[in-house]
């Protein structure tokens, strides 16, 4: 049962409130005007669920103006925990109880923090961000050492959002141990929000600048993304040296970082790296787009044509005023074309500008309703979704590895990962096949022209096989169930090859491990932290918030389809 007694009957010494749970009855009983019918509407399972989360939110109001909000806050918690009330109107009723912002109620909020099931204890992490008291801190810091990801997660969140300074030994604990690599990301970004300005300063830049060089990714990516906000021309053979790293993430940082110091020598040095990678890449584009900022030339075709123009342009070239912003570059629609199909890849109008990414599709039962949008013809949102997806797998760049996740209730994925589609199933989900596109293809060994040709011609047969079957398992889909987004992402991020997502939706959460759109968003960037992954979203049918935020989030494009 999701009853808040069961949690209180523990927590009573802590409560302080004692009388209040002993004649719960009492709570009915108005404060102030007004309070009598609020109370009836939000206990009313048969009322529309905004009508009682209008009614819980004034039932708070009027309680904090009266300095009782702990009196009314424990049955307004018990009807937000119940199976019956509807996830969003829990989510509202949390919210309520946070506003409240007093002692004697985050007291109560920090009890149900510590015990009881995980569904339980998130809903008073919500209700707790408004609560910066210390029996909320110290609740927090304890959930750092749960089993449940979800609980670390979401109290890491809470203690850097409230700047609990005294949580910087914690955070600095699981980075030494380096095996909770699900917070690794903000663990470095909160310590150092808390250490920045302050006597500690540089002694964790030289633990950065040590981490910087780690064996785990995670660690490692999220180090220099805090070292590359700096400009410090010392760290300059620093970052260039990472240029040629084997992990494209830790390429692509280094590469911002060349962008932001724009000195000739950055530019030189991004133009040689440019011709190592693989076109068609993440790391191709992101360094072609920064040249391009940098520079404000012209977009070339090349990184030969780059490369000319710098040995004839280097010695008398300046920095342009509009240096940084795209200037005279060509736009995407003029960009040379990398599909197999001689046009731009390209999902929803988004452009596919890498070769290892992973389509995220709804196929809810939602995803049968007509399209509105008069370029469909009114099809289903689900067909019109398969037509995209078929479309789109003609189009990818030869030697593309790609995947696809689909979700409804449930989740499940085409491939084991990306590094299957390159013909070399891996023995774990984590072991990454030699060179690739990840790596820019640069890295590898040179060979013959003869063995050249051999293994583009066994690359084409692949190609050719696993689109066949892409395309096969796009047909076999159908549209049922609800919409899982939390287990999708999960999943998704669980391929350590993945730098690009698209996601595309046409509901809100309403099944998986969390249905909180917030919730999610936060969970999201959390993973991506020190990751990357670039995201790209497409809503169907209403403009989702939680679509936007997360391509915001995430550096990637938001479509939205009526």
């Amino acid at each position: 049962m999701r009853l808040v007694h069961r949690l209180l009957t523990l927590c009573v010494p802590l409560l302080l409130v004692s009388a209040t749970f002993a004649a719960p009855a009492t709570l009915a009983a108005p404060l102030v005007p007004g309070d009598k019918e609020d109370w009836a509407t939000v206990e009313d399972i048969n009322a529309p669920p905004p009508a009682r989360a209008t009614a819980a939110r004034a039932i708070c109001t009027r309680a904090k103006a009266a300095g009782a909000c702990h009196e009314v806050a424990a049955k307004l918690i018990d009807i937000g925990m119940k199976p019956t009330t509807p996830p969003d109107l829990g989510r509202v009723i949390a919210d309520a109880v946070g506003s409240c912002g007093d002692e004697k109620t985050g007291k109560i909020v920090a009890a149900g923090m510590s015990k009881g099931q995980t569904e339980d204890r998130l809903f008073f992490v919500r209700a707790a961000r408004g609560f910066k008291t210390p029996a909320v801190a110290d609740a927090a810091l304890k959930m750092l050492s749960d089993k449940e990801e979800r609980l670390r997660g979401e109290a890491l969140e809470l203690l850097i959002d409230h700047k609990v300074e005294a949580c910087v030994p914690k955070l600095e604990e699981i980075l030494a141990k380096g095996k909770d690599t699900s917070l690794i990301g903000t663990c470095v970004r909160g310590v150092s929000q808390f250490l920045k300005g302050g006597p500690r300063w540089t002694e964790w830049e030289g633990k950065l600048m040590g981490y910087g060089a780690s064996p785990v990714p995670e660690l490692r990516r999220s180090a220099l993304q805090v070292l590359a906000e700096n400009k410090d021309a010392s760290r300059f053979d620093f970052f260039g040296g990472l240029l040629n790293h084997d992990d494209w993430s830790t390429r692509a940082i280094a590469a911002g970082w060349m962008e932001r110091a724009k000195t000739k020598k950055a530019v030189g040095l991004l133009i040689e790296r440019l011709g190592k990678e693989q076109e068609g890449t993440r790391v191709f584009g992101d360094i072609d787009d920064a040249l391009g900022r940098m520079t404000g030339m012209t977009r070339w075709e090349t990184a030969e044509e780059w490369s000319t123009w710098w040995k004839n342009s280097e010695a008398a070239f300046e920095f342009p005023k509009n240096s940084g912003a795209v200037g005279t570059r060509k736009t995407k629609e003029e960009e040379p074309a990398l599909g197999t199909g001689g046009v731009h890849a390209k999902f929803y109008g988004i452009q596919v500008e890498t070769k290892r990414a992973i389509f995220i599709i709804d196929i809810s039962g939602s995803m049968n309703e007509p399209t509105k949008n008069p370029d469909y013809g009114g099809r289903p949102r689900v067909d019109v979704a398969k037509d995209e997806l078929i479309k789109l797998i003609d189009e990818l760049p030869q030697g593309s590895w790609f995947n696809m996740v689909t979700f409804s209730t449930g989740v499940e994925q085409w491939l084991e990962n990306l590094a299957e589609a390159s013909g070399e199933k891996p023995s774990t989900g984590k072991r990454k096949p030699k060179g690739g596109p990840s790596t820019g293809g640069g890295l590898d060994k040179p060979k013959d022209e003869k063995e050249a040709k051999k293994d583009e011609e066994k690359v084409k047969k692949h190609d050719a096989e696993l689109r066949q079957k892409a395309k096969e398992y796009v047909q076999r889909q159908g549209a049922n169930g609800a919409t899982n987004i939390y287990d999708a992402f999960e999943l998704a991020f669980e391929d350590p090859d993945v730098d690009t997502i698209f996601f595309l939706t046409d509901g809100q959460p309403t099944a998986g491990k969390e249905t909180d759109p917030t919730a999610i968003r936060e969970a999201v960037r959390r993973w991506n932290a020190g990751r990357g992954v670039r995201i790209h979203t497409v809503a169907v049918g209403d403009n989702f918030p939680l679509l936007q935020w997360i391509s915001s989030d995430n550096g990637g494009e938001h479509r939205f389809i009526e």
